[in-house]
């Protein structure tokens, strides 16, 4: 699961607060499908200068095949619902 902006923004302000280590990076999904990321969490991590490690740039392989036609279907696709709830 991906945390919202303002979380994360609050842990980094927490440890810098704190004196604790301070954040270099930051994991989030983000691909042509799910594009939350541009909004809030990719211009902060540019103003600190953190770096952004995106996951599932295939939207979990949604964007390699079109998963309407049967025949495209793979045993991921089948069995995990998060695909189609979220890029159907």
């Amino acid at each position: 699961t991906q945390m919202p902006s303002w979380t994360f923004v609050r842990c980094v302000s927490l440890a810098e607060r704190r004196g604790l280590a301070r954040f270099a990076s930051m994991q989030c999904e983000y691909n042509a499908c799910h594009r939350e990321a541009e909004r809030d969490l990719l211009p902060f991590c540019r103003d600190q200068r953190l770096a952004v490690m995106p996951f599932s740039p295939l939207a979990r392989g949604f964007l390699s095949a079109d998963r309407r036609r049967p025949e495209h279907a793979s045993a991921r696709h089948r069995s995990d619902d998060y695909t189609l709830k979220h890029y159907h």
